[in-house]
C-alpha cells in the first residue's frame, strides 16, 4: 500500500501525476491515487485545488491541515477512512461513494456533494455530526453508528436492510426511495418538500415528523420485523391531501409488526393491517385516522389506538378480528367486505356516528367482549360466532339472518338496547343465550333453532331472574323450532303452551299458538324469563 500526498502550488487533476509526491511535501512525480493507495492533503499542500476529474478510487483520504480546495464532478470510492479538515474548501458535486467498514470525520466542515455507503454487512461509523449538501443513498445494508446525519437532498436506501444508532434528518428538498429497508432514526425537519417514493421500508427506529411538506402521492410505506415508533403529526380532519404542510398524511400504509403511535397518523388510501400472516401486529398511543380503506388480512389487530375511519373506502377483514377501538365518523361512504371480524380480547367499542354505510353481502361477526353503539348502521348478515358477552348500546339492526353459532358458552346481549332482524337462528344444542331483562328482540320474518335435542335443549331466557325479555313476531312470521327448554318460557299472560315433548313444528303447534294468542294476522308476542 502506497502514500500518495498533494503536492503545493496551482490547480490540478486527480489523474495527473505531477499534482502527487510519495512524501508529504516531496517533489511531484509520483503516480496518482489508485485503489490501494492512501490519500492525504496535509498542510503542505498549500492552498492547492484538487478536482476529481475522472472516476477515482483510493484507499482512504486524509485531509488534516489542508487549507485547499476539493472541487470536481467525477465519482470516486474510498474504500477506508475519511478525514475532513474545517479549514479546507469544498466546491465537489460528484458522487463520493465510502465502500467498507469506515469512520467519518467531517470536522465541521459540510459535505457538498452527494454521499453513498456501499458494500453490505459493514459498518461506518459518523466520528462526529455530518451534513451531506447533496444527495444520500445507502447501496447496500450498512450499520450506520454515532452522531447525526443531515442530508439536505434526497435519500434513496437501495438494497438491503440499513441500521444503527446514527440519526437521519432530512432538512432540504428532495426524495425518500428505494426498496431498502431504513431501521434509523429519521427526522423530517425542513421548510423544503420532502417526497416520498414509490415505496418505502421502515422499522425499528423512530420516524418524527417536526416541520416541512411531505408529498405522499402513489407512495405504499411499509413498517415490520421490528416494532418501530412514528411521530407524525397527521391530519385528523377527514379533509386530508397528499400534499400537507403539517404533517405526514400517508397514501398507503402497510403494517406488518408492532408499532407505537405517539402522534395522529393519517393514512388516505389503504391502511394494511399484517398483510401476509405472522405475529399479531399491535397498534398503540393515538389515534389512527384512515381516510380511505381498512384491510386486514392477516392475524388480529391489537394494541390500545383508536382506528377512526373519516373518508370514502371499504372495511374488510377476511376472516381475521379487529381487537382495536374502531369508529366510523364520516361525511362519506364506507362500504363493507363480505366478512368483517369484531371479536377483541378486552373490552372494545366499535361506534358509528355519522355517514353512510353499505353492507350489501356482508357477515358481520362479533366475538366475546365488544361493545357496540352502531345506531346507523343497518347490518346485512349479523353472526355471534364467539362465545360471550355482547354489550349493545345502540338498536342493533340486522336486514338479513341474526345468527348464533357459538359453541361451548352461549351468548350474552346486554347494554341498554335491543336488536331488531328478519331471520333468527340459532343452531348449537345445550347452550343458554341470555337477553336483556325488558328489552325488546324484534323479527319480522321467520325464526329457526334447529340441532338441538330432547336431552340437549337450547335455552332462551332473560339475563335477571324474574324478569322478562321479549321476543316479538312479525304476523307474517314463520317458525321452525326444534327442543327449546319450556321453563324460561314465561306463561303468565296468558299464552297457552303447547307439548315440548317432541319437536314444535310451524305446521301444528307454532301456527296454533298465533292463533290462540292474538288472532288470525297479529302480530306475536313471546317473552323469555330468568
Amino acid at each position: 500500500m502506497a502514500s500518495r500526498f498533494l503536492v503545493s502550488g496551482g490547480t490540478g487533476n486527480w489523474n495527473s501525476t505531477t499534482n502527487w509526491s510519495a512524501t508529504s511535501g516531496g517533489a511531484s512525480g509520483a503516480s496518482f491515487p489508485v485503489n490501494g493507495d492512501d490519500v492525504f492533503l496535509d498542510v503542505n499542500s498549500g492552498s492547492t485545488t484538487l478536482t476529481i476529474n475522472t472516476t477515482s478510487a483510493c484507499s482512504s483520504i486524509d485531509c488534516t491541515g489542508f487549507t485547499g480546495t476539493l472541487a470536481g464532478a467525477s465519482a470516486i470510492s474510498v474504500f477506508g477512512n475519511t478525514i475532513l479538515s474545517a479549514a479546507m474548501t469544498m466546491t465537489y458535486t460528484g458522487t463520493w461513494t465510502q465502500n467498507g467498514t469506515a469512520s467519518l470525520t467531517s470536522n465541521g466542515l459540510s459535505f457538498t456533494g452527494n454521499l453513498s455507503f456501499s458494500l453490505s454487512s459493514s459498518t461506518k461509523t459518523l466520528v462526529d455530526n455530518w451534513v451531506v449538501l447533496g444527495s444520500f443513498s445507502l447501496v447496500a445494508g450498512n450499520t450506520i453508528n454515532g452522531n447525526t446525519l443531515t442530508i439536505s437532498g434526497s435519500l434513496t436506501v437501495t438494497t438491503g436492510v440499513s441500521t444503527g444508532t446514527t440519526n437521519f434528518i432530512l432538512d432540504g428538498t428532495g426524495t425518500w426511495s428505494g426498496a431498502g429497508t431504513l431501521e434509523n432514526n429519521l427526522t423530517i425537519n425542513t421548510s423544503g418538500t420532502i417526497t416520498f417514493g414509490t415505496t418505502i421500508l421502515y422499522r425499528a427506529g423512530t420516524l418524527t415528523y417536526t416541520s416541512g411538506t411531505v408529498v405522499t402521492t402513489g407512495n405504499t410505506f411499509t413498517i415490520g420485523t421490528t416494532a418501530p415508533i412514528l411521530n407524525t403529526n397527521g391530519n385528523t380532519t377527514g379533509s386530508g391531501t397528499t400534499t400537507s404542510s403539517t404533517g405526514i398524511n400517508f397514501n398507503n400504509f402497510t403494517c406488518n409488526i408492532s408499532f407505537t403511535n405517539n402522534s395522529a397518523l393519517c393514512v388516505i388510501g389503504t391502511f394494511s393491517m399484517n398483510p401476509g400472516g405472522g405475529a399479531a401486529p399491535s397498534v398503540s398511543s393515538s389515534t389512527v385516522y384512515i381516510q380511505g380503506t381498512y384491510s386486514q388480512t392477516g392475524t388480529a389487530a391489537l394494541g390500545s389506538s383508536l382506528f377512526i375511519m373519516n373518508g370514502t373506502g371499504s372495511l374488510t377483514t377476511s376472516t381475521n378480528a379487529i381487537q382495536n377501538d374502531f369508529t366510523i365518523n364520516t361525511s362519506g361512504t364506507i362500504t363493507f367486505g363480505s366478512a368483517i371480524t369484531f371479536s377483541p380480547s378486552s373490552s372494545k367499542t366499535f361506534t358509528y356516528t355519522a355517514g353512510t354505510v353499505v353492507t350489501t353481502g356482508n357477515t358481520f361477526t362479533v366475538g366475546t367482549a365488544c361493545v357496540l353503539n352502531t345506531a346507523g348502521i343497518i347490518f346485512n348478515n349479523f353472526s355471534a360466532s364467539v362465545q360471550g358477552i355482547i354489550t349493545n348500546n345502540s338498536l342493533l339492526t340486522v336486514s338479513g339472518i341474526l345468527n348464533y353459532t357459538t359453541t361451548g358458552v352461549g351468548v350474552t346481549f346486554a347494554g341498554t338496547t335491543g336488536w331488531t332482524c328478519a331471520s333468527f337462528t340459532c343452531a348449537t344444542a345445550g347452550l343458554t343465550h341470555q337477553f336483556t331483562s325488558g328489552l325488546t328482540y324484534a323479527i319480522t320474518s321467520d325464526i329457526t333453532i334447529t340441532g338441538a335435542t330432547n336431552a340437549s335443549r337450547i335455552i332462551l331466557k332473560s339475563t335477571t331472574g324474574g324478569s322478562q325479555a321479549i321476543f316479538t313476531l312479525g304476523s307474517s312470521a314463520t317458525q321452525l323450532i326444534g327442543y327449546v327448554n319450556a321453563t324460561d318460557i314465561d306463561s303468565s299472560t296468558g299464552q297457552k303452551i303447547y307439548s315440548l315433548n317432541g319437536t314444535l313444528s310451524n305446521a301444528t303447534n307454532w301456527a296454533q299458538l298465533n292463533a290462540n294468542l292474538i288472532g288470525t294476522g297479529g302480530a306475536s308476542s313471546y317473552t323469555f324469563v330468568n
